[in-house]
């Protein structure tokens, strides 16, 4: 598991990794992440593409790069604030400060 981004104090709800070579796509990743959330099953959440390009993101997020592995995507779903690494790591947080509903990428390359 790896260190949240988050500032300290403030714990993700679930994190989990998500590997772009498998089988299973980015958006039934997070899907399953905010079902695990909510104690519900995926496919009882309201559809994520009502939210987000998933392919678009996706390719966003292709090759291996140091500028892939530094950025993250933040949008909200609900009550839930969901955070996806370039290294694969998403993270759920419970909206204590919702998301702007529209998704932002933020790149942190360098030192």
């Amino acid at each position: 598991m790896t260190a949240s981004r988050q500032p300290s104090g403030c714990a993700p709800a679930y994190e989990t990794e998500y590997e772009a070579d498998s089988d299973q796509s980015l958006a039934v990743t997070i899907s399953e992440a905010l079902a695990t959330v909510e104690g519900t099953e995926p496919w009882e959440i309201d559809p994520l593409y009502d939210v987000i390009d998933f392919d678009a993101v996706e390719r966003l997020f292709q090759g291996d790069g140091e500028t892939q592995r530094a950025m993250t995507l933040t949008f909200g779903v609900g009550e839930w604030n969901v955070h996806v690494h370039g290294d694969g790591t998403i993270e759920v947080f419970e909206a204590v400060r919702p998301a702007d509903p529209s998704p932002t990428v933020e790149s942190v390359v360098g030192d």
